[in-house]
């Protein structure tokens, strides 16, 4: 795999951990690059495994752009001799991260619109835009009317409202809905609700009235659709100045991925790996770096595996609002503020 040139996003890449973690003594736990490679499983790597275990040794070969990427998200690196210590000791406080990021998002994203879509259900879509639209600081528009959807993960009821779409209420009086305060732990939202599934505007109108709710906000917008598409989601689409869609390293996600894109073909879309092991199937990387590679699209920083803590919260809150972060936490915070962080610099 030839090295890729330096881009302010990853596509893949290949390295491995010389020993186990966790049983071998300090001084051994190292990441080693064995062939070229880009920016995926390093970046996700060297970063989880700082967050565990305090610091990380890569060789230096090569490797100057992940380094570089590093210390510009808060880590401290120092070379000695053929490998390079990446430190805990100067990662800058999450928390501080996440007010930097809204601080440019309220100077670029302005009005801007990025609308979270998939081919299916089930990938990390709603779970993706909560974060982005928490850690920018952004209104949350819910286009899914489904019960799983972003609206009632953060503990809005529909069947406990007198009006339960405030979307549509909006569209049919031709005014700017006003998003329900979620602050401090909660992005502020507009529901869209069950009666959307039925009542969907078209592509042209909701594009339409996004870009004006957006420009009356003067805020950034995150929009999570239905998945698999459908007049809503379509004008969402048309409107986004970024389309994140989030996609599982497996066989059948990724099957189905190569297919959106496909359609989705022209869209300003961001591939999102998600739920991506420890060790990433090579495999499974490459196609993704193949559907990139196809169609130019930027891959963001990978959402990292949470198989058991994730699926089982029951805060109907921001993972990233969280004051005080775990070991089980902390990578899935630091992945949401890179890619938020990506969002920025790319839209």
């Amino acid at each position: 795999m030839p090295t890729a040139a330096p881009v302010p996003f990853i596509t893949a890449a290949a390295c491995s951990v010389n020993s186990p973690i966790g049983t071998a003594p300090a001084a051994r736990r190292c990441f080693v690059i064995y062939r070229a490679f880009t920016r995926l499983s390093i970046y996700a790597r060297v970063r989880e495994y700082v967050l565990l275990h305090g610091s990380a040794t890569v060789r230096t070969s090569a490797s100057q752009d992940v380094l570089d990427y590093a210390f510009s998200r808060g880590h401290a690196y120092s070379p000695t001799d053929s490998r390079t210590q990446v430190c805990e000791s100067a990662r800058v406080d999450i928390h501080t991260r996440i007010d930097a990021v809204r601080k440019r998002a309220a100077d670029t994203l302005s009005g801007r619109i990025i609308a979270v879509e998939s081919d299916k259900g089930g990938l990390g879509k709603t779970t993706l835009a909560v974060e982005l639209a928490y850690v920018l600081d952004a209104v949350l528009i819910d286009l899914d009317w489904h019960d799983g959807n972003a609206a009632r993960a953060l503990g809005w009821r529909h069947e406990q409202r007198a009006r339960t779409s405030p979307l549509l209420d909006a569209l049919a009086a031709g005014r700017t809905p006003r998003p329900i305060k979620g602050a401090p732990s909660r992005p502020d939202l507009v529901p869209g609700g069950p009666d959307l599934e039925a009542r969907q505007p078209s592509a042209h109108d909701m594009a339409q009235a996004l870009v004006e709710w957006a420009d009356q906000w003067k805020r950034p917008v995150v929009v999570d659709t239905h998945p698999g598409g459908g007049h809503a989601a379509n004008g969402a689409a048309e409107a986004a100045h970024l389309v994140p869609t989030p996609c599982p390293l497996t066989e059948k996600d990724l099957a189905a991925l190569d297919g959106w894109v496909d359609v989705m073909d022209g869209y300003p879309l961001m591939i999102v790996p998600n739920r991506v092991p420890r060790v990433p199937p090579a495999a499974q990387l490459g196609w993704v770096e193949s559907i990139a590679d196809r169609y130019r699209l930027p891959v963001a920083s990978p959402v990292p595996e949470s198989s058991t803590w994730l699926p089982r919260r029951k805060a109907r809150t921001a993972v990233c609002s969280a004051r005080s972060l775990s070991p089980k936490s902390e990578p899935l915070v630091d992945a949401f503020t890179t890619i938020a962080e990506e969002v920025v610099e790319h839209v």
